[in-house]
Order: C-alpha cells, then structure tokens, then sequence
C-alpha cells in the first residue's frame, strides 16, 4: 500500500513537468518567429541609413559642439582645483585625514571653499564628456544587437523546422501515430533549437561590422575626423 501511495503520489508531478515540458517546446517557434519579426524590424529601421563608413554612429554637428564645450569647460575648471591646490601646498596648509585642506586659517578657508564648489562641476562635466565620447560606440552596439539576435532567431528556427521535419518523417516511418511523431518532433526540435541559438549567438557577435564598422572612442584627435548627418 506505501509503494502505491509513493507511486499515486509521483504521477501528478510528473504530469506537471510533462506539461511544463510541453508548453515550452510549443512556445519556442513561436518565440522564434515573433523575435525574429522583431529584430529584423529594428535593424532594416537602422541599416537604411547606413554607408558601411565609421560616421554612420558618429557625433552630428550639435554633439560636436557640446564634446568642444564640455572639454573646455573641464580644462578650466580643473586648473581652477589644480591652482588652489598649489596655493594651499604652498602656504603649508595641513592635511584633514580625508585628505582635503584644513580650514583652520582664511587661505584654508579659501582654498577649500574654491575646490569644494569646482570639484562637482569637474565629475558632472566629466560624466557628460564620457557619455558623448563613449555614444557612437553605443549607437553601433545597439545596431550590432539587433543584427545578431535578427540572425540568431531565423537560423535557430531553421534548424528547428528541419529537426522537427526529420524527427516527425522518422517517426511516422516506424509506424507511430502522427501525433505521436509530432509530439516527439517537438521535443527533439526544442533541443536542437536551445543548442543551435547559443551557437549562433556566439558565432554573430560581431555581425554588425558587416554593415559598419565599429567606431573608435571619441577624443580630442579624431572627433573631427567623421561627420553624422542628423538624419541617422
């Protein structure tokens, strides 16, 4: 009686795994083929405008400009810190244990107060400098997921189709029942789908520099160097 009730028992977690099991093999074409939509929506969206050339992901004129003004304004505020810095190592102001000038004397006072008010607008400035340095390369990663996963999700439900084709055309030949070999063709499907998306994961995770190249950080040296039309 224990073993049947072990038995009675077990059943309805299995059934609940099976159907787990299923539901998954069933949604994953349909995973496949939605995202494939989707993913080749937003890379035919980008891929129009593209010439195949570092300005595709470029800065345009306006970032230009704000890259110019930025970087002015974070050489000038540092000098502002590095010359009340000097000023405070000079007149032999004492260290705090955090590091910053004691304030115990007016050059103290000063040096502290005109470092305090520069230092947030060094890191604010700073941040917004590395954010327009760092946007093409941002731009063109963006661009590069959309390619990959646009060609992940179709070559990954390729060879679903073909897996679930043979192992229903297999099945069927040995006598099982069709929904029998479709059910199995499910399953052996799934698998070689989980399997085939990481490995054209893997394979396309450059496929971007097929349609354009990957562009460089931006800098002092080569911001100039390419233009973005405002169009992109």
């Amino acid at each position: 009686m224990a073993r049947r009730r072990r038995g009675s028992a077990g059943n309805p977690i299995l059934m609940v795994v099976m159907v787990i099991l299923t539901i998954v093999a069933v949604i994953i074409p349909i995973v496949l083929i939605a995202g494939y939509g989707y993913y080749r929506f937003k890379f035919s969206g980008v891929k129009k405008f593209l010439s195949n050339s570092v300005s595709d992901f470029w800065l345009d004129d306006d970032e230009k400009k704000t890259f110019h003004e930025t970087n002015k304004q974070l050489i000038l505020t540092q000098k502002y810190i590095t010359k009340a810095t000097d000023k405070g190592m000079k007149a032999g102001i004492s260290l705090n244990m955090d590091g910053s000038f004691s304030a115990r004397s007016n050059i103290g006072k000063e040096v502290r107060s005109i470092i305090e008010q520069n230092q947030p607008i060094r890191d604010q400035l700073s941040d917004l400098l590395d954010e327009i340095a760092t946007g093409p390369i941002n731009r063109w990663n963006e661009f590069n997921t959309y390619t990959q996963r646009a060609f992940t999700f179709f070559w990954t439900f390729c060879c679903w189709t073909i897996a679930f084709a043979i192992t229903v055309i297999v099945n069927y030949a040995k006598q099982k029942l069709l929904n029998e070999a479709a059910t199995q063709g499910l399953f052996v499907a799934a698998g070689v789908a989980l399997i085939s998306f990481f490995i054209f994961s893997f394979v396309s995770r450059n496929k971007g520099s097929a349609y354009s190249p990957k562009p460089p950080v931006v800098s002092l040296e080569n911001v100039d160097s390419y233009s973005r039309s405002t169009g992109k």
